[in-house]
């Protein structure tokens, strides 16, 4: 959040992995972070239904962007 409040160039790294196949991904994207104050903004992504995985809202009830310069990653296949 303090890197956002000071429009830093942030990374943020994104992971998921199946266990019913034993494969995943990985993707990582820098930007420019900002805090999505617009209330019109505010009011679209309240419409995704987006929840936190950390339980309690808190000051997770703020929405930052990250205009994405580069992205990368890679895909976990399965090992045998």
């Amino acid at each position: 959040m303090h890197a956002a409040i000071r429009g830093a160039v942030v990374a943020f790294e994104i992971d998921a992995f199946d266990r019913a196949t034993r494969t995943g991904w990985k993707r990582d994207v820098v930007g420019e972070a900002s805090v999505v104050t617009d209330p019109q903004e505010l009011r679209r992504i309240e419409r995704l239904g987006l929840e936190p995985w950390v339980g309690d809202a808190g000051w997770w009830s703020r929405w930052i962007r990250i205009p994405v310069v580069h992205v990368s990653g890679r895909r976990i296949p399965m090992h045998v």
